[in-house]
């Protein structure tokens, strides 16, 4: 069986949780060995980080890794792109929300404010710590090229079938360019409920 660099952290996390120091100790040793790099961002943010098993310079030697290997695959565009201006440093393109308002859904705690967190394949996403079924979750507002999601994605592949999505709403539904996620015309996800929810912008204008 093949198992991801992921997989194994996940397996020495479970392995450390609740033993002595000892144990712990020889954890953190054995993560060394593991290729952080090859774990997806995300999961590096929130899974990694949060198991006390690898230190503040692992990190950033992953991140450092991963920057440089993506540079080799993004034209040089990508990186020189001018920003629009100092005011909307933290919109991804000019006119984009730097937040959105998602209320009235029946699945009450996807509710809340999602603010601008990267992107997605290419496209803006927005996202919000919460809660779910008891555990702490971060809950995505995000879109493939064909729908917008709300969902709590996979940390080792988002946007796969492995998530868990509550409400989605077809890009067809968009009003314009500016206010990218359908304001309206949500449907209920797998793991939703009735009622869908609507949608409140705060733009950098």
């Amino acid at each position: 069986m093949i198992m991801t660099e992921y997989q194994l952290f996940q397996i020495l996390d479970l392995w450390a949780q609740g033993k002595n120091s000892e144990q712990s100790m020889i954890a953190r040793e054995l993560s060394k060995h593991i290729c952080l790099e090859k774990i997806h961002p995300e999961a590096l943010a929130t899974t990694i980080t949060s198991s006390g098993l690898v230190t503040s310079e692992q990190l950033l030697e992953a991140y450092k890794q991963q920057a440089l290997e993506m540079s080799k695959v993004s034209p040089s565009s990508t990186f020189d792109h001018a920003r629009c201006s100092w005011l909307e440093v933290l919109t991804p393109n000019c006119g984009e929300p730097t937040a959105i308002k998602l209320e009235g859904a029946g699945s009450e705690a996807v509710n809340g404010v999602y603010t601008w967190y990267g992107s997605f394949e290419g496209k803006s996403k927005y996202s919000k710590e919460g809660v779910y079924k008891g555990n702490p979750c971060v809950f995505w507002l995000f879109s493939s090229d064909l729908f917008w999601y709300v969902s709590i994605p996979d940390e080792s592949l988002p946007g796969s079938t492995a998530d868990m999505d509550f409400y989605l709403s077809a890009r067809a539904h968009q009003e314009n360019e500016e206010f990218p996620a359908p304001t309206t015309e949500w449907e209920i996800g797998d793991h939703g409920t009735e009622p869908a929810p609507k949608l409140k912008y705060n733009t950098p204008r």
